[in-house]
């Protein structure tokens, strides 16, 4: 293939436009085995005591000053780390509530847009910064997409000619990974700056590979969060491989997702992968029982997290589940563990919220609900959490639908209170559980900017916003009941007020009469005023 011609014009390097060429195929040899050792080092910061948003811009600006990629740059690989480093800390706390996270976030878009379209960032510069961003969860931009692409050579790089070429750099620089997971993570990290099209070749290219660990790979790309690319994969796999013994391990996971899909995909997937088996289904396994389940408490955001310790011999892995209003965002795996090193990691786990030890089946339950909203919200669960269905012995985990009043509803079926009057309790105000439960965010700074006073501005909140935000608070309530409810060895006595809490707030009880609603006004008045 000839070499693709980009200029490249830098802000902070004056001078004549610089005519760059590469191979298609050896671009990712480049620079993404530098990417994955760079990503494991901290990057330096900036001297001196300045603002984190002053912190974000430098770091960028030392990336867009970047030279072109060579095969060893320890100063370049420090750079790509730290600014790695400084994204994912600024989405953290814009997630948190953060709004000069969210402002500088906002800014950072607008100055790589820029940037994008007046070529200062060379094409594989800009292939690691795909990669950065959707590591740190950051959406990555079209018009990147589209300039890398162009760099890469347009369409006439996917003609038929090219389709080796395609599938070697799918796998380049990530061939010796052994784990399914962690090569899916690799591939659709490498390949978050390439457009669809691109996209689509490279992760079909894997489906139809004779290796068991990467077709195993691909089937994470059947949850993954954009539509056009999983349904392309899931239309190649029927034809990628005849009906075997050792294909149904492939059709199993296949079957697994399929049912976290939301409508459409799910259809889809479900005609697809219907004739792929070769006989039927052998007897799952039976769950394991050597599994220490612990849940946390959520945030004011709405996130809480579920672990598991799993042990197998004398050895340990810890699993982590981050759960947010969307569902299942992101699944961790910490393997072959000491028990000290397992006990210390499950206590720094904690140390950021309350958590309590549950059953199985409070953990199934859990995971299920907020497997429910992945649907509800059309964005389907990382594909690591099959990694943790398979590591805690679980032989299918089904989303459920339930709304919050129905999660409290048959909590409370056997309660001798939900046979009489509703009525709100107040001590649920002084669990440690809600402590950190307020509103925050850039329709909270609009609705307040012109308050005078603490109180004003609760009870602002309280007649104008909060009433809509009644479902995302009911939700809290009702999984923190359903917690509680199913602690390890005997339910903790606050489920029973979370639950009745929970079924108040879905419900037409005023919000006024509501002690936890009232709380969670006056603190969010409280956090606006004492903004920094």
């Amino acid at each position: 293939m000839e070499a693709a011609v980009v200029k490249r014009a830098s802000k902070s390097k004056r001078g004549a436009p610089k005519p760059i060429g590469f191979d298609m195929p050896e671009l990712p040899k480049e620079l993404i085995e530098r990417l994955l050792g760079a990503l494991t080092e901290g990057g330096p910061m900036p001297p001196g005591e300045i603002s984190p948003a002053d912190k974000l811009e430098a770091a960028f600006q030392d990336f867009l000053d970047l030279d072109e990629p060579k095969e060893r740059d320890k100063a370049a690989d420090e750079v790509i780390s730290h600014l790695s480093d400084q994204l994912d800390q600024f989405r953290v706390d814009a997630n948190g509530g953060n709004p000069r996270a969210r402002d500088s976030l906002k800014r950072f878009h607008a100055r790589l847009d820029l940037a994008v379209a007046d070529e200062e960032i060379h094409p594989a510069n800009l292939i690691l910064l795909g990669k950065i961003m959707w590591t740190a969860q950051l959406p990555v931009s079209d018009d990147l997409r589209e300039f890398v692409g162009e760099a890469m050579g347009g369409d006439a790089a996917l003609a038929p000619e090219n389709t080796e070429h395609v599938a070697k750099l799918a796998l380049r620089a990530v061939e010796r990974i052994d784990d399914p997971f962690e090569l899916y993570d690799a591939v659709s990290s490498n390949m978050a700056a390439f457009p669809t099209k691109f996209r689509i070749a490279l992760a079909t290219s894997l489906v139809a590979a004779r290796k068991s660990v990467v077709r195993m790979a691909a089937v994470g790309f059947v949850v993954h969060p954009e539509e056009q690319l999983a349904r392309a994969v899931i239309k190649t796999f029927p034809f990628s491989a005849p009906p075997t013994a050792a294909e149904d391990a492939v059709v199993d996971r296949l079957t697994r997702v399929a049912a976290w899909l939301a409508p459409g995909r799910l259809e889809l997937a479900e005609a697809a992968f219907a004739a792929m088996r070769s006989g039927p289904r052998a007897t799952p396994v039976a769950a394991k029982t050597d599994v220490q389940f612990l849940a946390s408490s959520h945030d004011g955001s709405g996130s809480n997290s579920m672990m598991a310790c799993v042990k197998s011999g004398k050895r340990f892995a810890i699993l982590s589940v981050l759960i947010k209003s969307q569902g299942v965002t992101e699944v961790l795996r910490y393997g072959d563990l000491g028990r000290g090193d397992a006990d210390r990691l499950m206590g720094l786990m904690g140390s950021s919220s309350p958590v309590l030890n549950i059953g199985a089946d409070g953990a199934a339950e859990l995971l299920a609900l907020a497997l429910g909203r992945n649907i509800s919200a059309g964005s389907p669960p990382p594909f690591r959490l099959v990694q943790f269905c398979e590591a805690v012995g679980w032989a299918e985990l089904r989303p459920d639908p339930s709304s919050a009043n129905q999660v409290c509803e048959r909590l409370l079926a056997d309660s001798p209170v939900a046979k009489g009057a509703r009525r709100t309790q107040t001590g649920i105000c002084d669990n440690p559980y809600v402590e950190s439960w307020f509103e925050a965010g850039e329709a909270v700074g609009e609705l307040l900017r012109a308050t005078k006073s603490r109180k004003l501005a609760a009870d602002k909140l309280l007649r104008e916003y909060l009433p809509s935000r009644r479902p995302f608070w009911a939700r809290l309530c009702a999984t923190s009941a359903l917690v509680f409810r199913r602690r390890a060895g005997a339910p903790n006595a606050a489920w029973e007020e979370f639950a009745l809490v929970g079924r108040d707030i879905a419900s037409e009880t005023p919000i006024e009469r509501i002690p936890l609603m009232v709380q969670i006004a006056a603190r969010s008045a409280a956090v606006f005023f004492d903004r920094p």
